[in-house]
């Protein structure tokens, strides 16, 4: 997993075609379990070779001095183009997750905790999957 603290990250992140971004809002107890069950989702998926291409990320959106506005303003971006509906849910600190395919959100989920890392991973494997399937 890549920590994301600044432009020269992001610009990374939009550069790999397959990406999963864990949203961290330090304040919650849900960010930080999120946070687990995110590392171990991405544990078991290079255990089984099931995690394909994907590039696992995390964020850290806790202060204004983050210097990751650039992230919440193409999210806004995003949910406009895409329809998938990140805010206000994102801001909650629930540990959620972004699914990114070319520089593109193409799925979220509001709560890492609520999926577990099965699901975590479940819902990685069929978004890439199907990703391979359209390509």
């Amino acid at each position: 997993m890549r920590w994301l603290r600044n432009e020269t990250d992001w610009a990374d992140l939009l550069g790999t075609p397959h990406v999963i971004l864990f949203i961290f809002v330090e304040w919650p107890r849900y960010a930080a379990r999120g946070l687990e069950i995110f590392e171990e989702a991405e544990r078991m998926a290079l255990q089984n070779l099931s995690g394909g291409d994907l590039t696992w990320w995390a964020g850290d959106f806790s202060s204004v001095l983050s210097k990751l506005d650039i992230v919440v303003e193409w999210l806004r971006h995003e949910q406009a183009r895409s329809g998938v509906v990140v805010f206000p849910a994102i801001g909650v600190g629930n540990g959620s997750v972004v699914w990114i395919h070319r520089g593109k959100v193409i799925n979220f989920a509001m709560s890492t905790s609520q999926l577990g890392a099965d699901g975590l991973l479940h819902i990685s494997q069929s978004t890439s999957h199907n990703l391979r399937s359209d390509d």
